[in-house]
Formats: structure tokens, C-alpha cells, sequence
């Protein structure tokens, strides 16, 4: 028994091209475009067609990271800021916790800790 192949053929919204990109360069998606052919073009096929064909006309950027690359001892990122309310240990008082952390960018480790009481609320 030998598989069955069977040659590709045309979609049915091939006559329609022009008028899905154009609504696709308007953001616009499968569902109404789908409705729009049907009402104005008298287009007879199925939704899911109108779909994917609307999918492989999609253009899609890809996302561009860029990498950065430091040295040893180069570059530093610090935080620093209020934490959430806290109850001040043995009294009945509520403070707001002061945070610090400092990370260092070519080995990504952090250091926190407590700044004095003296260092400037951000």
C-alpha cells in the first residue's frame, strides 16, 4: 500500500489577496475580514480558509534583544527604595522598611542589605 500525496492546491482566497493585506495592514482581524468578504465580495469559502491565509500573510518583525557585555568591575546597577508597611518588632508601630540592592552586571550577583538609617529616603 502506497501513501497517498496529494498536490497543493490554490486557496480559495487567492482572488482576494489584495483586499486581506490591505486589511491586515489595518490591524484588522480574520473574523472581520472574513465578514467583509463575504458582505462586499460575495466570497462562498469557509472562515477558517479566510484564516489561514490571513496567517501566512502575516508579517512578523522578530523581536531584536541586544546583548550587553561588561567587564569585571565595569558597571553596577543599584536599588534602592521603601518596602511595604512593616510592624516594628515588640511595639505596636508601623514603618516602612528601606531596601538596597546592588547587582553587579558582569557576574549578575546582588548584595542587599540594610543602608543606614542616615542614607536619604529615594
Amino acid at each position: 500500500m502506497t501513501p497517498t500525496t496529494f498536490a497543493p492546491t490554490a486557496s480559495a482566497c487567492e482572488p482576494h489577496r489584495a483586499f486581506i493585506e490591505a486589511q491586515l495592514r489595518l490591524r484588522r482581524n480574520a473574523v472581520a475580514i472574513y465578514q467583509d468578504l463575504v458582505d462586499l465580495h460575495g466570497y462562498a469559502g469557509a472562515y477558517n480558509s479566510v484564516k489561514r491565509f490571513a496567517n501566512k500573510l502575516r508579517h512578523r518583525e522578530p523581536e531584536q534583544f541586544d546583548r550587553l557585555a561588561f567587564l569585571p568591575g565595569e558597571e553596577m546597577q543599584v536599588d534602592y527604595g521603601e518596602g511595604a508597611l512593616t510592624r516594628v518588632p515588640g511595639t505596636d508601630r508601623w514603618r516602612k522598611p528601606r531596601l538596597f540592592v546592588a547587582t553587579l552586571r558582569y557576574s549578575r550577583r546582588s548584595v542587599t542589605g540594610k543602608p543606614p538609617a542616615s542614607f536619604p529616603c529615594a
